[in-house]
């Protein structure tokens, strides 16, 4: 690995920590570092077909486990709710 890949890689991590906060979405250590491999392969080869298709696959699978996380959330305080009502 020459030192450009090894900047673009940091530099990639960085982005993508900073990005899963943003949005209030941790992700497994694997998937993060997986994110990291396809955000650093955009920056070393640029917008390839390949690169939008995982990017298009990675939003889909962080809406879905947003939606499965609000869901949960909305669930677990229905449940509090008619437990306090005696439902």
């Amino acid at each position: 690995m020459n030192k450009d890949q090894i900047i673009a890689r940091q530099s990639s991590l960085k982005f993508v920590i900073e990005y899963l906060n943003l949005v209030s979405s941790p992700l497994p250590i694997n998937e993060t570092v997986g994110l990291t491999e396809v955000i650093t392969e955009y920056v070393l080869n640029g917008r390839t077909k390949d690169v939008v298709n995982k990017l298009n696959r990675f939003d889909h699978y962080l809406s879905d486990k947003v939606v499965t996380d609000i869901t949960t959330k909305v669930k677990f305080e229905m449940d509090g709710l008619n437990q306090e009502r005696g439902v």
